[in-house]
């Protein structure tokens, strides 16, 4: 298996080897990493793993924004829709909630205290916005739902959850 990794990571031994080629290459790398990354139960234990609502362009474009601004890969990704989602969901008695949730060192955040959360954890002044927590939940939440009840009439529904490129396949755990 090493020798499979070298290979994939190493320069290509000769130039017949087409885009097409190395793009399936690239996915299958992205999908050997994903497989590692699951064995590893040390690495699983202290996952910060944020579930979304994969058919929604508003929820889509907010995984796109935090990936954009995690250059770590603090977080990883896996979308409400997944088998993955249902299980976690399930496991942590979150089923009627219709939210985003961070699972961060085992306990999940949900609503307003998940996004702040999150921004507390971004690149550059992002975490400023983690000051917010000082208005009363409630109102937080409030305002929350308020944009979550009105997300697919505002920002549309998609047919079907995003696709992520060969760079980041890896943060997505669906």
């Amino acid at each position: 298996m090493v020798n499979l990794i070298f290979i994939l990571q190493s320069k290509p031994l000769c130039t017949s080897v087409s885009k097409y080629d190395l793009k399936y290459l690239i996915y299958f790398r992205s999908y050997l990493d994903t497989i590692f990354l699951t064995l590893n139960k040390k690495k699983r234990k202290n996952m910060h793993i944020i579930l979304y609502d994969g058919i929604c362009h508003l929820c889509n474009y907010a995984v796109t924004f935090v990936i954009r601004r995690d250059k770590s890969g603090y977080f990883y990704f896996v979308s409400l829709q997944s088998q993955r989602g249902k299980d976690l969901v399930k496991k942590y008695g979150l089923e009627k909630l219709d939210s985003i949730i961070l699972i961060e060192n085992d306990k999940a955040y949900i609503q307003s205290d998940a996004v702040l959360e999150i921004v507390k954890h971004l690149d550059g002044r992002w975490a400023y916005l983690s000051i917010f927590r000082f208005i009363p939940k409630l109102l937080r939440d409030g305002i929350y739902t308020l944009v979550a009840r009105y997300r697919y009439t505002i920002f549309g529904k998609a047919e079907e959850c995003i696709v992520p490129t060969p760079e980041i396949a890896s943060r997505f755990l669906d």
